[in-house]
């Protein structure tokens, strides 16, 4: 494939895999690293005469999303999100960090607490349990999407809040 060919027809569509990826991954830099890996594996891979690559590139890049969350989860890494992960506070830590990591925890669970049952459920379910979203749906009887979005939400107002 002629880089110009690339270009024309891959490059056009950044935007919209990157968006693809973001909803799935929940991470801006894990987003960006899927993109370039599906842009070296469409140059490496050459896919030829595809009718739609907008249509054929989000397919690849969803099964892509897909291979990196399941090595995450079969390196045995959390799913607890960083914010969350910044906040745990070790004796090891100097005192001035680990007043830092009790503040900013007393600040989740004040936003927590402030939430409706339902809510706070479900994102303890997220955050704190590590189940997914396919998993809190069945238990709570929410769709998968209304979960993603409250968890998405209320990282949005820790965000917020501790700009205040």
């Amino acid at each position: 494939m002629s880089p110009k060919a690339f270009e024309n027809n891959w490059l056009v569509h950044a935007e919209r895999f990157y968006r693809v990826a973001f909803y799935l991954l929940e991470d801006q830099e894990e987003a960006k690293d899927a993109v370039q890996e599906l842009y070296l594996r469409i140059w490496r891979k050459d896919p030829g005469a595809v009718v739609n690559p907008a249509a054929y590139g989000i397919t690849l890049m969803k099964n892509l999303c897909i291979d990196r969350i399941r090595h995450e989860r079969a390196a045995g890494e959390e799913s607890l999100t960083p914010l969350l992960e910044e906040t745990a506070v070790s004796e090891e830590d100097p005192p001035d960090m680990a007043l830092d990591g009790r503040e900013r925890l007393r600040r989740i669970q004040s936003v927590l607490e402030g939430l409706p049952e339902n809510k706070r459920k479900i994102l303890t379910m997220r955050l704190i349990e590590g189940l997914s979203y396919k998993e809190i749906a069945q238990r709570t009887g929410t769709r998968e999407l209304n979960a993603r979005v409250m968890v998405v939400n209320f990282r949005k107002q820790l965000k917020e809040n501790e700009t205040d």
